[in-house]
């Protein structure tokens, strides 16, 4: 596992074999913030900055709450459309299984560049696989 920065009380990163590993922990509470955007803003401003970086625009999102918030739906699919718009790819890791049918519902899991993995190592996994020259 590496070493992870917090980014705020909900979400913390990291880069693991160049690419941005996102780790959110939404609680339930976190869907009544007062400016909800703020929250999407800062992980999308993050993910700007730090794919630049590493001249990498995949991205990792790893979620650590057994609860799929509206919240966290929107800042999945904002991330997405982020990773896409410079040409990059979203692996989601560990998205509670009971609330799938969110993902399903947007779409979002028929997407090419939208990946669900059962684990960030999975993720790291693939993502050397694809990025390794032939």
């Amino acid at each position: 596992m590496i070493d992870r920065q917090p980014l705020n009380k909900w979400v913390d990163y990291a880069t693991d074999a160049g690419v941005l590993v996102i780790a959110i922990k939404l609680a339930d509470e976190a869907d009544f913030f007062e400016k909800p955007e703020d929250m999407t803003k800062a992980i999308l401003d993050l993910y700007k900055h730090e794919s630049e970086l590493q001249n990498n625009p995949s991205c990792i999102a790893v979620i650590e709450t057994p609860v799929a918030t509206s919240l966290l739906i929107r800042i999945l699919y904002r991330l997405f459309r982020e990773c896409q718009k410079h040409r990059g790819d979203l692996y989601v890791c560990s998205f509670p299984r009971e609330y799938m049918i969110s993902l399903s519902t947007l779409g979002l899991t028929e997407l090419p560049g939208f990946h669900l993995k059962p684990t960030e190592e999975a993720a790291v996994e693939e993502i050397r696989r694809r990025t390794l020259p032939a």
